[in-house]
């Protein structure tokens, strides 16, 4: 009895000792229509921090990444997520799947298919949808790293390629790899603009309103009064006569003022 509550006060020790980096965040597969395309979220106490859903950026013509030249070589890359594409030749072997690699002689070869996806989330709390397959006896392995950018409305694509022999690494900047983010498959609203400010409405009227005047007394001056000329403008001579009143009442405000002498002389 007593070596047993010693083992258990040891592993109780050793249990509180471990790094906080043994119990880490998860990412959980989804049962449903989104399954190839989202997971749960879940940090370190199993708490849900909402799903990472990539059904918002899938476009209506995948692939997604398409034939992006890797950083690798000069071979060039697809990728889709959620729904497989095909791509290349119609006898080759990108057919139906979800990652391509095509050789610059032009071999094909598959990374990954859909139903493959595995979820996972790296050190960095970065999701990770990671896709395999086999060709020729041949495993290869298509790693696709989420980073969350709640400001990255337009995907931004990077295309390692293949770093290790038969394993393949892409990454994607999204607003959707942000934990509830894209929820549901549908990504939020752009922000809506603060609109016209009332200076700006002012400066509208009263130019409506100016445009109004100039051109309604014009009509009214020429078909209704039968004038000509510059006789057409409304109120022609005070418009002429206003560039003289501004410069009068300038040289009126900088002119000093003179002392009028008050006596006269006798």
């Amino acid at each position: 009895m007593i070596d047993r509550s010693i083992s258990q006060l040891v592993l109780a020790v050793v249990i509180t000792l471990l790094p906080s980096s043994v119990i880490s965040d998860k990412c959980e597969a989804l049962v449903g229509a989104q399954n190839y395309c989202a997971c749960d979220y879940k940090d370190s106490s199993g708490t849900s921090l909402g799903q990472v859903d990539l059904r918002a950026i899938v476009p209506k013509n995948p692939p997604l990444i398409n034939m992006v030249q890797g950083e690798d070589s000069s071979h060039k890359y697809s990728y889709n997520p959620c729904t497989p594409f095909s791509q290349g030749s119609s006898s080759g072997s990108c057919t139906n799947k979800a990652a391509c690699q095509f050789v610059s002689d032009g071999s094909e070869y598959t990374l990954g298919t859909q139903e493959s996806v595995d979820y996972s989330v790296d050190t960095s709390n970065n999701v990770k949808f990671t896709y395999s397959d086999t060709q020729d006896t041949v495993k290869r392995t298509a790693e696709v790293t989420l980073k969350c950018d709640k400001n990255a409305r337009n995907p931004k694509i990077k295309v390692a390629g293949e770093e290790v022999a038969t394993y393949y690494k892409y990454e994607i900047t999204t607003q959707c790899a942000c934990p509830g983010v894209c929820e549901g498959g549908v990504a939020p609203s752009p922000p809506q603009s603060g609109g016209l400010s009332a200076g700006s409405i002012l400066c509208i009227i009263f130019f409506v309103l100016l445009a109004t005047y100039f051109i309604g007394g014009a009509l009214v001056n020429k078909y209704a009064r039968q004038k000509d000329g510059t006789e057409i403008i409304p109120n022609a001579s005070f418009w002429s006569d206003l560039p003289y009143l501004i410069k009068d009442g300038f040289l009126f405000a900088i002119s000093p003022c003179k002392k009028q002498d008050a006596y006269q002389q006798i």
